[in-house]
């Protein structure tokens, strides 16, 4: 399952194994997905408050549509399908980027004649920066383990979290420059606010 951002895949890289279990329960009669997302959704808003003086933070967190069968793609397209992301590598319509295996065949048929090699249409290919879905993954596990179980969450937990805080404030203040993509000057706040190009131009 892909949420806002975030997948199974990436979740269950991350939360520790003791905790693992509560993510398929309920709680309070609501499904723990639903609590997943309102912690990432909170987890997203952290950071993007924190980046948004320097970066794209709308580029950052998007995420490609899923796979459509119906949808033409060209060479570079990327697409979703469950938890996992494609890039396409031929012009495609109609080709599956992840179909189930082969149903086993019945002993008792006789063979099947083997099918013609299909050339690969698809590439896994995450669009993600990888720190910032790890940073994403700290952020909103603590919060959901706060939702979830607000008096056990561990020492790791908050540690991770206030790790992750501690390197978002050291982007905003310049001193860590991350690979994500800057604001055009149009977006810049000082240019918002009246800072002046020609004093841009000319400070020291």
């Amino acid at each position: 399952m892909t949420y806002a951002f975030l997948t199974d895949t990436d979740i269950h890289t991350f939360i520790r194994e003791e905790f693992k279990n509560g993510l398929t329960s309920s709680v309070s009669g609501q499904p723990a997905s639903a609590f997943i997302l309102l912690s990432e959704q909170t987890a997203i808003i952290q950071i993007k408050n924190k980046l948004r003086d320097r970066y794209k933070v709308e580029e950052i967190f998007s995420i490609p549509d899923p796979w459509d069968e119906s949808a033409e793609y060209q060479v570079g397209a990327l697409v979703t399908k469950g938890d996992k992301f494609f890039a396409a590598i031929l012009e495609n319509t109609g080709v599956d980027p992840d179909p189930a295996p082969p149903e086993e065949p019945d002993p008792e048929e006789p063979p099947a004649e083997p099918e013609e090699p299909v050339d690969p249409s698809w590439e896994i290919s995450d669009p993600r920066n990888s720190f910032i879905v790890m940073i994403t993954s700290d952020i909103m596990l603590y919060h959901l383990h706060a939702r979830l179980s607000p008096r056990a969450v561990s020492d790791f937990r908050v540690k991770r979290y206030e790790d992750a805080l501690s390197w978002l404030d050291q982007v905003k203040d310049g001193l860590e420059n991350p690979d994500l993509p800057l604001l055009d000057d149009e977006d810049d706040p000082e240019l918002n606010f009246g800072f002046d190009q020609q004093t841009r131009d000319h400070y020291y």
